[in-house]
């Protein structure tokens, strides 16, 4: 976590065949094109553990449901949708 605790700091470890590299540093911007609120920053590259890694940045986000269950269920449940099914 960052000290301003508005990202959160990850290390990415490489693949251990450098051809690999390259497909993984073009995750990113795919990542980042599908999931534009959670996008990856590159900050730097180094070593950890003795294996090529990159240190990336990616904005904090609180998971914690907002809503209650029951309302979310009627949500999902609207026509148009699967809705949640039960046993």
């Amino acid at each position: 976590m960052s000290k301003d605790g508005k990202n959160v700091i990850k290390v990415s470890k490489g693949k251990t065949s450098a051809k690999r590299f390259a497909p993984d540093i073009d995750n990113i911007p795919l990542f980042n094109y599908l999931f534009p609120n959670t996008g990856y920053e590159i900050l730097g590259y180094g070593e950890f553990d003795g294996k090529f890694a990159r240190i990336l940045r990616q904005p904090f986000v609180d998971f914690a449901p907002e809503g209650k269950l029951s309302t979310e269920k009627e949500s999902l449940s609207r026509p148009g949708r699967d809705g949640l099914r039960t046993a």
